[in-house]
């Protein structure tokens, strides 16, 4: 395939898409990417996992979506999808959910890639698995992240994400801040009303949703 000119082919590569059972904030931010660019007239794919039910292709506000395997099977998966199509895209967003998809090892060295990260994930792969998939967990996300995307930007959600790529995985590569934005309500509070704490997350131990009882008090 003849890849696009003049940037206009993008893929966002994300674990999952904002309609998965278990999305959460960074589908969200991955989306919102993707659907600006279509807006701007750029090709888009969006690149994800697919849960039980889900359509394995279909094109949304102008972005197509490509489905691919589960938990872990989408790694090989996107890989493999990405290596038969290494031309068609003249830039990759390559979202990084605890260990990223290491697109530049399939990619023509001259595509740039921005590997996204909202947060370090080092301690929580102990929380979630056995010490020695814990290892390999922070073995990817650590070192092996660190040389396969040494030639190309990251994309930080914060300046304490930064801080964190520094200090804890040792990230020497230019990192930029886009923050999360937010959508204004349609209706905002009337003026004098009381003020509520509102959660809306997983439940899931690393989320830490007890902190919130402690705030709340």
């Amino acid at each position: 395939m003849r890849r696009a000119k003049n940037r206009n082919s993008v893929a966002v590569v994300n674990w999952r898409d904002p309609w998965h059972p278990a999305a959460g904030g960074a589908e969200r931010y991955a989306w919102e990417l993707a659907r600006r660019f279509a807006a701007d007239g750029r090709r888009v794919d969006y690149v994800t996992g697919r849960a039980r039910g889900q359509a394995r292709r279909e094109t949304v506000e102008g972005v197509r979506i490509v489905r691919l395997g589960g938990r872990f099977t989408i790694y090989p998966l996107v890989l493999a999808w990405m290596l038969a199509r290494r031309r068609s895209w003249d830039a990759v967003l390559d979202c990084q959910n605890g260990i990223p998809f290491f697109t530049p090892w399939v990619l023509p060295r001259g595509v740039p890639v921005f590997c996204v990260v909202h947060h370090v994930h080092d301690e929580q792969f102990g929380m979630h698995f056995p010490g020695w998939a814990a290892r390999v967990g922070r073995l990817l996300e650590g070192p092996v992240a660190r040389r396969a995307y040494r030639r190309h930007a990251c994309v930080a959600v914060s300046p304490s994400t930064v801080a964190a790529m520094r200090e804890r995985l040792g990230w020497t590569g230019p990192v930029y801040v886009v923050p999360n934005g937010v959508v204004p309500p349609a209706s905002p509070p009337a003026p004098g009303e009381d003020a509520g704490l509102v959660c809306v997350s997983r439940l899931v131990p690393h989320k830490r949703l007890g902190r919130l009882l402690d705030l709340a008090e």
